[in-house]
Parts: structure tokens; C-alpha cells; sequence
């Protein structure tokens, strides 16, 4: 099984488990090889029963059906190269600084600033624009998911990863056999899954949205809907229909909240309108360009 501190491939040293995936486990490594030791690459580890589905399977859609199909899409991670070790498979992606959870817990009181909260929501809202115009719906955002990853010293992107539970809302890329059924996913017990997912609804492109709001609200107020149970539901629901009740006295976070929270089911979302609202008098090139800066401030790097 792979672990921290084994070596891949005689050159990517794992370095520590960045979390777990719905299917396999999310680590970082150190490339030996590389220079440049202030990045890391990801991994992801498949089991092989798990990691056989890179094929083409008859039966069901695989995270690499995901990937390749939003190959080249902003905010997609790319995949390097993948292989085997053991009775594993091993997928490993881009570059990264680190993920938003670590800039999360570097900030005062592990609370993310309002106007940090507005300059991540834009680029995110940017990347599930992208994805949901090809047909897919990623249905797990979450703070390990979300990645940081630079480019040289001006330009800084934020990655969303981990399709191990996306669904196609699209034509899919392939044709599964005839018989296939599609997978049953208990969403019950995520921190941030939106409540028609809970409630075993189809996924609308519309539920992306509202797990990245109730995200973004956890990362700015730790825990604002209480521990995972139906309480915690209750208010999530809430939260939907009355977004401005868990904003009160946050002038920045109101008007995205409650364009969010406006979008209807069913239909393609306003993307536009939810940038407009995030951006509010602040030029949108100068919300996105700053928040480099951010990152660059608290140091954010794996090593």
C-alpha cells in the first residue's frame, strides 16, 4: 500500500496524506528531481478494483472519463501521468502550493477575510462555469478539494480536483452498456454538500454553486451551520432560502450570497450575475489579479 515517505517511479517522495477521496487517497509528493521544492505535485491513489476503471468500463463513468473530458478546461487539473504500484494505480496531477484548507488555517482565527472569500469566489465561480459548459457537475467541493497552484511569480490559479463523484449533466463522452445503472452515492454526512443532494435529488448545476457558498461561508465562519446532522441540514437549507440571515453585517458577502442563492433549478445558471454581485464596485480583472498577492502575503507552500 502506498504511504508517506515511500519513493515513486525513483524520484516522487510522498510527502504526508493531504486528505482522503470518496474513492482512493490524495497525497502530496516532493519531485527529487525537480528544482523547484517550494511545489509539490498531487497523487492520487486507487485501489485496483478501483483503478482498473481507467479503462473504458462498460458500466460506469470513471474519474479519468471526468478528466479527459475537461482536459484543457480552466481550473481542471492536468494528469502527468498514471501508473501502477502494486495492487495500486496511481494518477498524478500539476504542481501545487498547497490546498485552500492549509491557506484556511494560516489565516488569524482560521477564518478566511470577507474580501479573500469574494477574490477566491470569482475565480471558482469562473471554474464551474467552465466545467458545467461541458456537461459535467462535480458535486464534492470542499476546502481539500480546492487547490492553489502558481506560475511563476505573477500568476496565481485556484484548481478544483477529486471527480471521483462528479456526474454528467451533458452528453457523456462514451456509451455505457445497455444495462449500466447508475452508481447510488449517499451524500448524507458532507460538511458542505448542498440539501438536494442530501435529499437524493438529480444534480443540478445549480447545487455546485451552493456547495461552493456553503463552503466559502464555513472557511469565513467556522462551522456557521453546527455539526454534520439534521440540524446541521436544517440550517443549510436555511441558509438557501434566507442567505442574508447568516450575512448579517457582512456588506461584501451579501449580494454574492443572494445571487447564489437566486439561481433556480433546472435552468443554465446566471454565472455573470453571481460575478457582478462578488465584484460590487471593484473591477472584476482587479478582484482576480489580487489575489496573488493574498497567498504571496501568508506564505502559503507546502515545504
Amino acid at each position: 500500500m502506498v504511504q508517506p515517505d515511500d519513493v515513486l517511479l525513483g524520484r516522487y517522495k510522498i510527502r504526508f496524506d493531504i486528505g482522503p477521496g470518496r474513492i482512493g487517497r490524495i497525497f502530496a509528493v516532493l519531485d527529487q528531481q525537480d528544482q523547484s521544492r517550494s511545489r509539490v505535485k498531487v497523487i492520487k491513489v486507487l485501489p485496483m478494483v478501483a483503478g482498473e476503471q481507467f479503462l473504458d468500463d462498460p458500466q460506469t463513468y470513471n474519474e479519468f472519463d471526468f478528466l479527459n473530458h475537461l482536459r484543457g478546461t480552466i481550473g481542471v487539473p492536468n494528469i502527468i501521468q498514471h501508473f501502477q504500484v502494486g495492487r495500486e494505480r496511481v494518477m498524478m496531477m500539476d504542481k501545487y502550493l498547497a490546498t485552500l484548507e492549509q491557506f484556511r488555517t494560516r489565516c488569524d482565527d482560521r477564518r478566511i477575510s470577507d474580501l479573500n472569500i469574494i477574490k477566491i469566489a470569482v475565480r471558482l465561480v469562473n471554474v464551474l462555469e467552465a466545467i458545467h459548459q461541458k456537461g459535467v457537475i462535480h458535486r464534492d467541493l470542499k476546502t481539500t478539494n480546492v487547490m492553489i497552484r502558481s506560475r511563476g511569480q505573477s500568476e496565481v490559479n485556484l484548481v478544483l480536483i477529486d471527480y471521483g463523484l462528479s456526474t454528467f449533466n451533458g452528453t457523456p463522452p462514451r456509451a455505457l452498456a445497455p444495462d449500466a445503472k447508475s452508481p447510488e452515492i449517499m451524500f448524507r454526512g458532507h460538511t458542505h454538500v448542498s440539501p438536494a443532494l442530501e435529499e437524493g435529488l438529480k444534480a443540478d448545476a445549480v447545487d455546485d454553486l451552493q456547495m461552493l457558498a456553503i463552503m466559502l461561508i464555513w472557511c469565513s465562519a467556522y462551522h456557521p451551520f453546527g455539526p454534520i446532522g439534521q440540524e446541521s441540514s436544517r440550517k443549510k437549507a436555511e441558509f438557501i432560502t434566507n442567505p442574508v440571515k447568516y450575512v448579517k453585517g457582512r456588506p461584501f458577502l451579501r449580494p454574492l450570497m443572494t445571487a447564489i442563492m437566486a439561481q433556480p433549478r433546472g435552468t443554465r445558471p446566471n454565472y455573470q450575475a453571481i460575478l457582478d454581485a462578488a465584484a460590487g464596485p471593484f473591477p472584476i480583472d482587479d478582484i482576480r489579479d489580487s489575489l496573488k498577492t493574498e497567498i504571496s502575503l501568508l506564505g502559503v507552500r507546502f515545504l
